[in-house]
């Protein structure tokens, strides 16, 4: 039973995340090859940057990936885990990455995540959703949700 009970929850968490927000509105912009893997790329690259622990650039790297309230809060939590003398010891991969909605302005991505320590092995997976908007430059992440599943199937919410 559990093994059915945790991808179920995340599926009816997503949907009703999906449509509450009022996100679905019934129509639907086709997407092309190009932007479809432009829109995942962006989440990709936001997902997979490890180099903000030592990259003198990263505030302006964000800045390609994120936009409004998100990137200012990303840049806070950043500048504050450098200000503590810390080590980051888990790598976070995207898996799968699955564009839920997009009317070409809007976009919702769903992935799966995997967080692996420096010797590869999965040390945790989770659920990401994913909210872009188009801007002049290209597409940026304006909001996201992440639910990461520990070993024993229960949720943790980020």
């Amino acid at each position: 039973m559990f093994v059915y009970t945790t991808p179920l929850a995340a599926l009816f968490f997503l949907l009703c995340q999906y449509n509450c927000l009022g996100l679905y509105t019934g129509e639907q912009a086709v997407t092309s090859k190009e932007e479809a893997q432009a829109i995942q790329q962006v989440v990709q690259d936001a997902v997979e940057y490890h180099d903000w622990v030592s990259e003198p650039g990263y505030r302006e790297k964000l800045g390609r990936m994120y936009d409004g309230e998100l990137l200012n809060n990303i840049i806070d939590s950043v500048e504050q885990f450098k200000s503590v003398s810390t080590d980051w010891h888990y790598l976070t991969f995207i898996r799968k990455c699955h564009i839920v909605y997009n009317n070409g302005n809007t976009a919702v991505v769903t992935a799966l995540l995997e967080e692996t320590n420096y010797a590869g092995d999965c040390a945790g997976r989770g659920i990401g959703t994913f909210y872009l908007h188009k801007t002049n430059q290209s597409w940026r992440i304006i909001g996201m949700d992440i639910t990461w599943l520990d070993n024993n199937e229960n949720t943790k919410h980020n």
